[in-house]
C-alpha cells in the first residue's frame, strides 16, 4: 500500500521492553486511500469488520489485570448487546481528528470499539466502558469530527462525589433526596486552588489508607509539606463528612460502576436514536446536532436513577475551557447549588 501511494509509513524505535512511549510506528492513509474510502462509502459499500465480530466486550480482570473467564448471566449478555449495538452505530460513521503532526487523519475503527471491563474478579467492581481513542490527546480529542461535521465534548461536572451523595440521598428515610443539589462546589477549600483540591479529593477517595493518601497528596505541585496535606485532607474529610465511608478504601471502584452504570443508560438512548457517541469515562463527544439529544438523554439518565439534576459542562474551545450548560434544571425550577 506504501509502494502505490495509499499510505505513508513512519517507524517507530524500541528497547528490550518494546516500543517506546510516543515512539511506536505509525501507519497513516494518505489523501489517495481517503478519496477512495469515501468513493467507495458513497457507492453504498457495506463494510464488514469481522475482526471485531468475535471480539470479547464484557471483560472480566483480576486485581494483576489478568482476564479471567466468567460464566455469562443475563447482566452480561445486555451489556454485550449493548456495546454491539452502539459499535455498530459508531463504525458506521466516519470519524476524523487533526494529528499534531500529520493534519487530518481517520480514526481507526478498531479504536471506536467499546468495551466494559470489571476488576477485581468481580462483574459488580469498576465498569467502565474503555475503547483506544479515549487515549487521544484532549487537543486532538477536540478536533474530532464526525462525517465531517464538527463535535462537542459534555461531562458531567463532579461526578463521582455527586454519585456518592444520590446514593446516601436514596438511603435516608427522610427523603433527602427530595432536597439534594448536585456539588458544583466539591472541590472548594479555602487556602488551596480547586485543582489541587481535586487532585486531593481523588487521592482520598482511591488510596488504601489516609497514609497513603497524605504520602501522595504531598507531591501535588502546591502541596510540598506534610502539614500542608495534612490539612487540605482533613478539611476534605470534614466538608463531604455524609459520604466517609467512600474514603480510604477502594471507594472509587464502586463509584465508578454506578457511573458506568449510568454512561450505559446513554448508550441505550443513543442506540435508540442512531447517534454516534464517544464516552469517556463521565463525559461524552457527539455531533454538535446531536448535542440537545445527548444532554437530554445525559440529564434524564441520572435522573432516572436519583431524582436529581446534574450539573454538565461543555468544552467551549480548543483551550479546554468549560461552561455549565444544563438546561432541564432550570427549566424544572430545581435550585442549583452548595452540598452544604
Amino acid at each position: 500500500m506504501e509502494q502505490h501511494g495509499y499510505i505513508t509509513f513512519h517507524k517507530g524505535w524500541k528497547d528490550a521492553k518494546g516500543f517506546k512511549p510516543g515512539r511506536a510506528s505509525l501507519v497513516l492513509p494518505t489523501d489517495k486511500l481517503v478519496a477512495l474510502y469515501d468513493e467507495v462509502m458513497e457507492a453504498g459499500f457495506e463494510v464488514v469488520l469481522t475482526e471485531h465480530a468475535e471480539r470479547e466486550l464484557v471483560i472480566l480482570k483480576d486485581r494483576s489485570g489478568s482476564r479471567e473467564d466468567y460464566i455469562d448471566t443475563p447482566e452480561t449478555n445486555l451489556n454485550r448487546e449493548r456495546l454491539q449495538r452502539m459499535n455498530a452505530v459508531n463504525l458506521s460513521h466516519c470519524w476524523r481528528g487533526t494529528h499534531r503532526t500529520h493534519g487530518c487523519v481517520p480514526v481507526h475503527p478498531s479504536s471506536l470499539v467499546l468495551e466494559r471491563q470489571f476488576n477485581d474478579r468481580s462483574l459488580k467492581v469498576y465498569g467502565r466502558l474503555h475503547c483506544a481513542a479515549q487515549a487521544m490527546p484532549a487537543v486532538q480529542r477536540w478536533t474530532l469530527t464526525i462525517d465531517a461535521e464538527e463535535t462537542t465534548e459534555l461531562d458531567y461536572r463532579c461526578m463521582h462525589i455527586a454519585l456518592a451523595y444520590a446514593e446516601v440521598a436514596l438511603w435516608d428515610s427522610e427523603g433527602a433526596s427530595a432536597r439534594l443539589v448536585w456539588p458544583t462546589d466539591a472541590y472548594h477549600v479555602e487556602g488551596f486552588i480547586q485543582a489541587t483540591a481535586k487532585a486531593a479529593m481523588m487521592r482520598l477517595l482511591n488510596a488504601s489508607s489516609r497514609d497513603n493518601a497524605v504520602l501522595a497528596t504531598m507531591k501535588l505541585p502546591s502541596v510540598s509539606v506534610h502539614a500542608d496535606a495534612v490539612r487540605l485532607l482533613s478539611r476534605l474529610e470534614e466538608k463531604h463528612a455524609k459520604i466517609k465511608e467512600h474514603f480510604y478504601g477502594g471507594g472509587w471502584k464502586t463509584l465508578s460502576l454506578w457511573e458506568a452504570n449510568i454512561m450505559c443508560s446513554i448508550l441505550d438512548r443513543c442506540i435508540e436514536l442512531g447517534v454516534p457517541l464517544l464516552p469517556i469515562h463521565d463525559g461524552v463527544v457527539c455531533r454538535k446536532s446531536d448535542r440537545e439529544a445527548v444532554l437530554n438523554a445525559m440529564e434524564q439518565a441520572v435522573f432516572r436513577e436519583y431524582q436529581v439534576m446534574p450539573v454538565i459542562a461543555e468544552v467551549t474551545s480548543a483551550t479546554g475551557a468549560k461552561v455549565n450548560v444544563s438546561t432541564t434544571n432550570r427549566s424544572l425550577g430545581i435550585r442549583m447549588g452548595s452540598i452544604n
